[in-house]
């Protein structure tokens, strides 16, 4: 039920494939039972990393991230404020979400496999309502600096309290609503925003989305309300990002598996964190693998209409789309990748100076 705000490139024949991810529901399931999702934003050694790493961006909004995040937990325990609405609510939810000015909304059934462990006595609802805002590009297309790493905490602090009052409108149509905050997870979105045929993984780790490519941030809230549940969807994405694999080439950490592989019982390609949290820290937030994107750089409908003409990735080898600076370092067009000193940054395998 899924009502796309414009018209989207057919899929060309050789990119089409499985609608959503593949997925081994048994392999998921065991995963799952045996090694239990942990949020890198829990307390411990990598939060305070990373913590140190966005420390502007935190510290400009850390008023908006606190209110919001108190909201949020809040939110689950609210009761309704009118009487039970009759009917499927689902285009209505969705029509109210883009009044707030949340570009895609989609429905998905809640699912514990994908909810982080230390939330999950905290998780409530049965129906999962997945909401995404697009990230400005002018700001994006400055990656990686601190003036992008702003936007993102200006999109998220913007979803959130879109969110938390579409959460109201759901209250006042009689039921609950529990919001979940975009910064601080309680679960795996992107899991959410595919089950609900919105988008699909694209290789550098992010969702993308026809709308938005991947630039967009993506939160979600739970509830009771009568909504119909969306499908997954094939859009192309995974099979176009074998052919373009620009993103994988330009990753200045080298943390982007080249090929898919099975992994908790998906079909994706690999982030090495290992490899990629170095790079976030250091410069503020990286992203360099959205940054070069062609879905950000053309829109995914310019792009499946050059690859259905040519079979060419749109700007790939070109420095238009593949450079990117670092700070200290220089700059990285086509074929050139940054070395790295030991006590610059530490990343195993990656070509260093001594």
């Amino acid at each position: 039920m899924q009502e796309p705000l414009q018209s989207f490139a057919e899929v060309p024949p050789e990119l089409r494939g499985t609608p959503g991810i593949p997925r081994e529901p048994e392999q998921e399931r065991y995963y799952a039972r045996e090694y239990p999702l942990r949020d890198l934003l829990a307390p411990g050694r990598i939060s305070l990393y990373l913590g140190w790493g966005i420390r502007k961006a935190l510290w400009r909004y850390r008023g908006d991230l606190r209110a919001t995040l108190k909201a949020c937990r809040a939110s689950g325990h609210l009761e309704p404020t009118g009487p039970p609405a009759q009917g499927d609510l689902t285009l209505e939810v969705k029509q109210r979400a883009r009044e707030l000015g949340i570009g895609i909304a989609g429905v998905a059934a809640y699912n514990p496999l994908y909810t982080f462990e230390n939330y999950k006595e905290h998780m409530r609802y049965p129906h999962a309502v997945v909401l995404a805002m697009e990230q400005g590009r002018e700001q994006t297309d400055t990656i990686p600096s601190w003036v992008a790493e702003l936007e993102v905490f200006h999109t998220y602090i913007r979803l959130v309290k879109a969110a938390l009052k579409l959460g109201d409108h759901i209250r006042s149509r009689g039921y609950h609503a529990q919001v979940h905050h975009p910064t601080f997870s309680s679960a795996v979105y992107h899991h959410y925003f595919i089950e609900a045929g919105v988008g699909q993984m694209g290789a550098g780790g992010w969702a993308i989305s026809p709308e938005y490519g991947p630039r967009m941030r993506i939160t979600m809230l739970t509830t009771d309300a009568p909504l119909t549940h969306d499908t997954p969807k094939d859009w192309g994405i995974p099979q176009f990002c074998e052919k373009c694999q620009v993103c994988i080439r330009r990753c200045p950490g080298q943390a982007i598996s080249k090929e898919r592989l099975w992994w908790r019982g998906v079909y994706k390609h690999k982030i090495r964190l290992e490899r990629c949290l170095p790079m976030v820290v250091k410069y503020s937030g990286c992203a360099v693998c959205m940054k070069v994107c062609p879905f950000h750089k053309y829109g995914y409908n310019r792009v499946m209409e050059h690859y259905a003409r040519t079979g060419q990735v749109l700007g790939k080898d070109t420095d238009e789309l593949e450079s990117y600076s670092l700070r200290g370092k220089g700059s990285f067009g086509v074929g050139k990748l940054p070395a790295f000193r030991k006590r610059e940054v530490w990343l195993p395998g990656i070509k260093r100076r001594g």
